[in-house]
């Protein structure tokens, strides 16, 4: 994951445009707020499987990233984010795009 794709989630939270942690997200997805969930490569297999279970229509990412790679970029040790905002899940979709190619 390139650094480009970490600032973007330090904007992101910082324009207060991330939920972070299990139970926010939980309640973004509910609530129909969340535009994009983004899991890290070692978050448990059940928060997978409840993000699907609440709302199956908002993408499910897995980062390649540890939750303490992702606490650095946006200061907080979570290992699920859910983006709020279309103009930052559309940025962060693309990143992931690139670097997938």
């Amino acid at each position: 994951m390139t650094e480009k794709t970490l600032s973007y989630f330090g904007l992101c939270r910082r324009a207060g445009k991330m939920a972070l942690g299990h139970d926010a997200v939980m309640q973004a997805v509910r609530g129909k707020k969340a535009k994009i969930c983004l899991l890290t490569n070692d978050a448990s297999v059940r928060h997978e499987r409840e993000l699907k279970a609440a709302d199956g229509t908002v993408p499910i990412l897995s980062m390649p990233i540890t939750s303490q790679e992702l606490s650095f970029a946006i200061g907080k040790k979570v290992c699920v984010i859910a983006i709020l905002d279309e103009g930052f899940a559309k940025a962060v979709l693309q990143q992931f795009e690139e670097e997938a190619t």
